[in-house]
């Protein structure tokens, strides 16, 4: 979802679920097997941000985003992106 908060700030929310069945994963290192990790499980996933455009008639625009992740998968990560469109 957003929401243009003027013509030149633009705001989204975004949310998510999801669910991994059943990964499995093998691996070797000099003939010997190596434990893989299990993602096994449930991650909810909320994101907010902003979007910036300097000006109408300039193509580039910045965004700033965070992320949050809940379940299996816990943490945070941050984004800045920017893009120049020709």
């Amino acid at each position: 979802m957003s929401y243009d908060w003027s013509d030149r700030v633009a705001f989204y929310t975004g949310a998510a679920l999801e669910h991994e069945f059943d990964g499995e994963a093998k691996a070797f290192t000099s003939g010997l097997p190596i434990e893989a990790p299990s993602f096994e499980g449930t991650t909810g996933i909320g994101e907010i941000g902003v979007t910036l455009t300097p000006a109408d008639d300039f193509p580039f625009a910045l965004d700033f985003g965070v992320q949050g992740y809940l379940g299996k998968r816990e943490g945070v990560t941050a984004s800045l992106k920017a893009r120049f469109v020709f």
